[in-house]
């Protein structure tokens, strides 16, 4: 029972606290994760809102990537982009194209601009030409000048050839320059 489990939590010395909520938020985060996200959301318990976070943002990015999504947007801060970057990754493995799909068109800001970094960086991995077709469609803008670094980074020692028109199309000026300059220092050091 997750009440008795809180209760006997509370009981203990401060010291045993984060250690017993770490064993219990896993455990109600993979029974029941909305509950769980709930809680955290409500806590002020440094401990268990921090414990639940991280196991929440995990189970339930199983479950249902884009709830559990949803349930982060209520998150503040780092607390929100570290579970979200947890979400996204889960995500990606499962499903990259849908990931990609909700973060470009549901996220803004600089939480849009992480995790499609987020997202550039695992699917590359696994695809790069897919990876590099989602990127491609992505608007201008700081979200995809980060996709484009991070697939041009993946790509750039194997395959400078491909990574330098990639990198010409960053529109930040000055990372632009820098990129191209040292995928020019690559080429030149293979010649």
């Amino acid at each position: 029972d997750v009440e008795e489990a809180i209760a006997w939590i509370g009981a203990l010395p401060a010291e045993d606290q984060s250690g017993a909520w770490g064993g219990v938020a896993r455990e109600w985060a993979r029974i029941d994760p909305e509950a769980a996200g709930q809680y955290a959301l409500m806590t002020d318990q440094f401990d268990a809102h921090n414990q639940l976070v991280a196991s929440v943002s995990y189970s339930w990015s199983q479950r249902d990537p884009e709830e559990a999504a949803a349930w982060a947007l209520n998150l503040e801060g780092r607390t929100q982009s570290n579970a979200m970057n947890r979400i996204v990754e889960t995500w990606v493995r499962r499903d990259p194209a849908a990931a990609g799909d909700y973060v470009s068109s549901s996220l803004e800001g600089d939480l849009q601009t992480l995790m499609t970094r987020q997202v550039a960086s695992r699917w590359v991995r696994s695809d790069v030409g897919e990876a590099s077709a989602w990127i491609d469609g992505l608007p201008d803008g700081q979200a995809r000048d980060g996709a484009v670094y991070t697939l041009v980074q993946s790509i750039e020692q194997d395959y400078p050839d491909t990574a330098q028109p990639w990198a010409g199309t960053i529109a930040d000026e000055q990372r632009r320059e820098a990129t191209l300059r040292r995928i020019e220092r690559r080429l030149q050091q293979a010649n």
